[in-house]
């Protein structure tokens, strides 16, 4: 699962016997990747678009695990372009209902942080070291430069807005002090999941500071990087053992 077309379309075309289905005006390709029956989708950008195709992926298609892959801002300081954080916990930074609840809380759901499934998201960090080693000895490879790829787990933070200045990248980081970064859909899907018993798992490849510069080159990486290596995690992820 992914919010945009570019962060999936490379995972599609390596899907064999593939069979749409439409379903809630989303394109659902079923098929199978590396002998594993699946489903792909891209769900469209924000909150309600992801909760919704993700409700559909558990109760239309009947699907075991959800894996959500796509880009971020980051907010944490040292990251930068290219690195990559394995979400651990995910949270709605804009969600306040304070002070009916605590902050980034659901209310009636008593919980402000869900977590990624332990075992998934271990197979995924696992995934992603070896793709990240593959391109790293590929003498052809630039993507990893200027600086060694990090790869980081922790808690991602989302919002139904592009964080696009250091104003706003600095207040989420008071409000979030232990966030890695900020995106618009997975603390969604994870509530989701959580409310139906599903695990999930999910990474973030940082293709911005989440600063005044965010919405610079964004097109061009999300096509010549952050899609290739999104579809390459995701293959061996499930070459790996459950």
């Amino acid at each position: 699962m992914a919010a945009m077309t570019e962060e999936i379309d490379v995972l599609l075309g390596l899907i064999k016997n593939p069979v749409i289905e439409r379903e809630g005006m989303r394109d659902f390709v079923k098929g199978t990747l590396e002998g594993r029956a699946c489903v792909a989708v891209f769900s469209r950008i924000g909150k309600v678009a992801a909760a919704s195709t993700a409700t559909l992926l558990i109760q239309r298609f009947g699907v075991d695990s959800i894996l959500f892959a796509g880009v971020a801002g980051a907010i944490e300081p040292g990251l930068k372009v290219g690195d990559i954080v394995v979400g651990r916990e995910f949270i709605q930074w804009d969600l306040d209902a304070r002070p009916l609840f605590e902050y980034g809380e659901v209310p009636m759901l008593g919980m402000t942080r869900f977590p990624a499934d332990e075992r998934d998201t271990a197979r995924l960090r696992k995934a992603i070291d070896r793709v990240l080693a593959a391109r790293a000895s590929d003498p052809e490879n630039s993507d990893l430069t200027p600086h060694l790829t990090i790869v980081t787990e922790g808690l991602i933070a989302t919002g139904d807005r592009f964080v696009g200045t250091q104003a706003e990248n600095s207040r989420i980081r008071s409000l979030l002090p232990d966030a890695k970064c900020v995106e618009m859909e997975t603390a969604a899907v994870a509530q989701v999941c959580y409310e139906h018993g599903v695990p999930f798992a999910a990474f973030r490849i940082l293709s911005d500071s989440a600063d005044d510069s965010a919405a610079m080159d964004f097109q061009e990486f999300l096509r010549e990087k952050a899609g290739p290596i999104a579809a390459q995690a995701v293959v061996e992820f499930l070459r790996l053992p459950e």
